[in-house]
């Protein structure tokens, strides 16, 4: 490499750190304090009994009415409809597709994620290649659901503080293995919330920092206002959700009704759905 070359090469890894730097920048006490934002996001959870829960999921099949990958067949499952089920796992196997006369079907699998307002998950069954259209007569797998039963919230108040967790204006100061829990994917609920002194949840700034020292890690977690109070979720009781199903899809809706919403309905005829929970 020659010596100009290597002095831009140069050049341009300083400018990354530089950038680097710049984006790892603490965020200014006086910024986060003086401009305080509030949401209105808090979980409400429940106590699940798994005797309950049984019943309360169903398995079903239905069809894609959005114009891109209109009237593809889903497998669909349904949950209870509350906080808890942000935290559900669901893991479908490659389920077996045949046609009439029990001859084996090409497809393959697009992974739907969480919808927050149904409260289902799903997998949708295409054509190989990802092209529309899959027909077949029966489709027989098994999903394994991991559902939180119950939830438990810990409070900190800055007024009593415990030995790990330190306040400090906008910043939030966690010393030690504390594990922070995550948001699920796409959900507005926060695991990990910061409160002012009225009880106003306050907005969480994208800024965080981690460091290690000692063999004790620390992280330092930035809010929009002035912290009063930490509450932290973490799930307290799991129930194992095995679900057996062979079903046929439901048929496929006019080209009329393509981009327009339908009513779920959680029932197939012909379908045999097995479950069985172990609290």
């Amino acid at each position: 490499m020659s010596g100009v070359s290597m002095r831009k090469h140069e050049w341009m890894i300083a400018l990354l750190f530089v950038a680097v730097a710049a984006m790892a920048a603490d965020p200014k006490r006086e910024d986060l304090l003086k401009d305080p934002r509030y949401v209105e996001a808090a979980p409400e959870y429940v106590t699940v009994a798994g005797d309950a829960l049984k019943d309360q999921i169903k398995v079903f099949s239905r069809r894609n009415y959005a114009v891109f990958g209109f009237n593809d067949p889903s497998v669909t499952i349904l949950v209870p409809h509350n906080d808890n089920s942000i935290y559900a796992t669901f893991d479908f196997s490659k389920p077996a597709v045949v046609d009439k006369r029990g001859k084996a079907v090409a497809y393959e699998i697009e992974h739907g994620i969480y919808d927050f307002g149904t409260s289902t998950n799903e997998i949708r069954l295409q054509r190989p290649g990802g092209k529309p259209g899959l027909e077949y007569a029966k489709a027989s797998g098994t999903i394994a659901v991991k559902y939180p039963l119950a939830v438990k919230t810990t409070r900190v108040k800055k007024a009593k503080p415990v030995e790990n967790i330190r306040f400090d204006g906008p910043f939030v100061i966690i010393t030690g293995d504390l594990e922070l829990p995550e948001a699920a994917t796409f959900s507005k609920i926060q695991p990990l919330r910061a409160y002012d002194a009225k009880g106003r949840q306050l907005e969480r700034d994208t800024w965080q920092s981690t460091s290690f020292e000692d063999d004790k890690t620390t992280h330092t977690i930035a809010f929009h206002g002035n912290v009063a109070e930490l509450q932290i979720d973490r799930v307290d009781r799991w129930a194992n959700v095995n679900v057996t199903y062979d079903m046929p899809p439901t048929p496929p809706l006019a080209a009329s009704m393509a981009g327009t919403a339908q009513t779920m309905v959680t029932e197939t005829p012909g379908a045999v759905v097995k479950i069985s929970v172990q609290p």
